[in-house]
């Protein structure tokens, strides 16, 4: 007989001021005297999440956002933005408890304010549906096979747009935990490895280079007949350890495999993290990333592209650094201070530094 569970779900809103160093995130080569853009700006946002149990197999989710960002200078002119975003999941265990069947749709999409201006380089759409089984093995032992589809469009340039499939195999397990009946606060070790293959057919033309040797310059690029296709292969060992502190350490690699001249590349990053509690009920949570990108042609198409995560409009796919802080003011209202730092240390050819300072507030409410 299934049991009748009362939905929990929270809706939140957040309001702040924000100061962006490199509005236009301006990379300088080598040699150029750079000329960049800064510009305070506001920014706001909604979110709604929602888990309706419906009986102890089966759950739905659901999660929606949107929100903006308006620049309050000539400066930030083209950079003005809109975002629009959704995640929904439905769950279902089977009754002998050994695994768990998964559906899930994602949408992402971003709005230039200003579609006139030939600065909105940077918007974009995301698409996707996957289906997931969880193997629940002995103790905390779990397996998870993905398979489904994304569909891409970068909206500044169509030959950017692509759809492909991807299939993904994630393994994670407790390899260490504490006594809690000794210590509260009982410490444990985490780890997650995973491995994901996406095929990413591309609207554009394969590019190749006519100019014997490697390729000088961009008029060595010339297109072929041929459809640009992608193999994106994405590998990642993730150990973290939860006690009264949260600590955590990541390493992936992004292997791109194109038929197109230049779009080929290595990504390694490495990634650190803290969560913990301060002084004065103040939660802190830093983040750290090194990445190291090397790209297989000498010459890359469209460097700004392949620089981006396309996970977010607003975070860059470069080293990093970030630190957040929050603290409750009552239990609707939380204060947030947020500073983010990215570069490329590991560019030989350029130079790139964004610095972004944020203030604001957060509002909550729902049912828990």
């Amino acid at each position: 007989m299934s049991v009748a569970v009362s939905a929990v779900w929270t809706l939140s809103a957040e309001a702040g001021s924000e100061y962006d160093s490199n509005v236009h995130r301006v990379e300088v080569p080598e040699g150029e005297e750079p000329d960049i853009a800064a510009s305070p700006l506001l920014r706001a946002g909604s979110r709604l999440r929602l888990s309706w149990p419906v009986d102890r197999q089966r759950r739905f989710r659901l999660t929606a956002f949107g929100g903006g960002k308006l620049f309050l200078t000539p400066e930030g002119e083209g950079e003005n933005v809109a975002v629009l975003a959704a995640e929904g999941g439905y769950d279902h265990r089977l009754r002998e408890r050994a695994a768990t069947l998964s559906l899930r749709g994602s949408y992402y999409d971003s709005f230039s304010l200003d579609p006139t201006s030939s600065l909105a380089g940077r918007t974009f759409g995301l698409l996707g549906a996957e289906g997931a089984v969880v193997l629940h093995g002995a103790g905390s032992h779990r397996l998870t096979l993905v398979a489904g589809g994304r569909d891409f469009r970068y909206k500044p340039d169509s030959d950017f747009d692509w759809t492909g499939d991807h299939y993904g195999l994630l393994y994670r397990t407790t390899v260490w935990r504490g006594d809690p009946d000794q210590d509260l606060d009982a410490a444990a070790i985490e780890v997650g490895l995973s491995y994901e293959l996406e095929r990413r057919g591309y609207d554009g033309r394969a590019f190749t280079n006519h100019c014997p040797g490697p390729a000088a310059d961009p008029t060595c690029f010339v297109p072929t007949a041929l459809a640009r296709a992608d193999l994106h292969h994405r590998a990642e060992l993730e150990v973290a350890w939860t006690g009264d502190r949260i600590w955590s350490a990541g390493y992936q690699i992004e292997v791109n495999d194109s038929n197109s001249y230049g779009q080929s590349l290595v990504r390694q990053r490495i990634e650190l993290g803290l969560t913990t509690e301060t002084w004065a009920r103040v939660f802190l949570t830093a983040r750290a990333a090194l990445q190291l990108t090397s790209f297989l042609d000498p010459l890359l198409l469209a460097r700004d592209v392949n620089a981006q995560s396309f996970i977010t409009i607003d975070d860059d796919n470069r080293d990093s650094l970030s630190v957040n802080l929050a603290r409750d003011i009552t239990r609707t209202w939380t204060a947030e201070a947020r500073y983010a730092l990215y570069s490329n240390e590991f560019s030989e050819d350029v130079s790139f530094r964004r610095q972004t300072v944020y203030l604001g507030a957060v509002y909550q409410y729902g049912r828990k």
